[in-house]
C-alpha cells in the first residue's frame, strides 16, 4: 500500500494523475475532501545534480522526494517508503502523460 501511495504522490506532483485521484475531491462528488499538503512538509532545499529540472529522485535512506527545480535547488517532501524487494530501483523516464480516469 505505501509503495501506491508514494508512486500516486509522485504522479499527483508531476500532474499525471487527477486532483481528485491525489485526494482532493471535486465539489459534489460524494467524496470527503482531505486537506491540502502543509508546508512543513514541503520544503526549498540546495539540491546539486546534474539531473534536469522537472526530474524526480527519490531517496529511501531519507525518506524524501526530491522534485529538482535547477539552479541547484529542488523541492523536498517527505515521503512513506516500504520494505525492500517490493520497489523499482534503476532509472525510469516517463514516456507520456495521460488523464486518469479517461
Amino acid at each position: 500500500m505505501r509503495w501506491m501511495a508514494t508512486r500516486l504522490a509522485a504522479a499527483c506532483l508531476i500532474g499525471i494523475a487527477s486532483m481528485s485521484a491525489c485526494g482532493f475531491a471535486e465539489a459534489g462528488s460524494g467524496l470527503p475532501p482531505l486537506p491540502a499538503m502543509g508546508p512543513s512538509l514541503r520544503k526549498t532545499v540546495a539540491f546539486q545534480t546534474g539531473e534536469q529540472p522537472g526530474t524526480i529522485i527519490i531517496r529511501k535512506n531519507e525518506k524524501a522526494l526530491y522534485l529538482v527545480t535547477g539552479q541547484g535547488q529542488a523541492l523536498r517532501y517527505q515521503i512513506s517508503v516500504g520494505r525492500d524487494g517490493f520497489g523499482w530501483t534503476g532509472t525510469v523516464k516517463i514516456a507520456s502523460k495521460t488523464e486518469w480516469p479517461q
